[in-house]
């Protein structure tokens, strides 16, 4: 008999890559602060005073704001596709000032994306996901996924992406796209 073969597994990133949190965070921080914040840095904090950046991020760790947040345009079937040839894990950070963040967020996922619980990771520490491939938008977490597991990561392109420079050491295991054709192109020649 011959051995089956496993789809591979992908870890996908939801703020940023499948969800638009973005839009909000830019709405609280003008509605609550009359501040303008930008998306060309992963620094939101910066617009902020000490004690203005603790409060921001405690309203937006309130109740709620999953019922909110939009999917980004293509998301949907894009992980439909990926789903069709990967074993799809959602690897997510947490928000330690949202009581019932993780909650909200698997039900967020659960509802849109029909990936159950089981396949919901919360870690800040992304690296330590075991798989063959993750989707990611923030450099640190590909450059630190690809360094321990030395396989190919993809930073998901957003704006406030664009100008970092990738380690040296792992320049050629990270893909740039915002594209889910070429993740499930990759993903199929795993």
């Amino acid at each position: 008999m011959l051995p089956v073969k496993r789809k591979p597994r992908a870890g996908v990133d939801v703020d940023g890559v499948i969800c638009n949190l973005h839009d909000e965070l830019i709405r609280i921080a003008k509605r609550h602060f009359k501040v303008d914040i930008s998306l060309d840095s992963w620094d939101f904090d910066s617009s902020f005073s000490k004690e203005d950046a603790s409060l921001f991020w405690r309203i937006v760790g309130e109740p709620g704001l999953h019922s909110i947040l939009k999917p980004y345009k293509g998301a949907l079937q894009g992980m439909m596709k990926l789903q069709e040839v990967a074993d799809v894990y959602i690897v997510t950070s947490h928000l330690s000032h949202g009581p019932t963040w993780v909650h909200e967020r698997d039900r967020w996922i659960q509802d849109l994306f029909q990936i159950s619980d089981k396949k919901i990771v919360h870690t800040k520490a992304k690296y330590t996901f075991f798989g063959d491939i993750l989707v990611d938008d923030k450099p640190s977490n590909c450059e630190s996924w690809s360094e321990e597991h030395n396989e190919t990561s993809v930073l998901w392109a957003q704006p406030y992406n664009e100008k970092h420079q990738v380690k040296e050491s792992v320049k050629d295991k990270i893909i740039r796209t915002n594209s889910w054709s070429d993740v499930v192109e990759m993903v199929k020649k795993l």
